[in-house]
């Protein structure tokens, strides 16, 4: 292999980690744009998240959330995503209750003009328990709780 081709394909490993560092740079910028446009969630600790990796859906006892979150839409209406719905069967109680995970199709929708921002206000998980399909709909928080 000659002088000339190695150069050739060090220019084009160089070109190609630019593109891909740009690229980068450019959907981090649409996503930073899309956070300040588009409605948040608000957290049980009072924060307003985009896309978050995890949820806590019962804040007062954390019974039940949704975890390993890979979000495949985020518009100005509605939000959707796969995940996995944990979820405690409190049997014989909460506090000795065991969690139980459910793949689950999730959508946050409804959203609301408030003094923290617009935020969804209305979750929806569909989850399956061996072959039945189960629905769980909650109002979210619109203010720190």
């Amino acid at each position: 292999m000659g002088t000339r081709s190695v150069a050739t394909k060090v220019i084009s490993v160089v070109v190609g980690v630019l593109f891909v560092l740009g690229a980068s740079a450019t959907s981090g910028a649409t996503r930073a744009a899309a956070t300040k446009m588009s409605p948040l969630i608000m957290t049980c600790g009072g924060k307003t998240v985009y896309e978050p990796s995890s949820y806590v859906i019962s804040c007062a006892d954390a019974n039940s959330s949704l975890v390993s979150i890979h979000w495949t839409w985020w518009t100005h209406s509605f939000a959707t995503a796969i995940a996995t719905y944990s979820l405690n069967d409190c049997t014989p109680d909460c506090a000795a209750g065991k969690f139980h995970s459910y793949a689950a199709r999730v959508s946050f929708s409804t959203p609301r003009l408030t003094k923290y921002g617009t935020l969804y206000s209305r979750l929806r998980v569909i989850y399956l328990v061996g072959s039945k399909t189960h629905t769980m709909v909650t109002t979210l928080p619109l203010r720190p709780l």
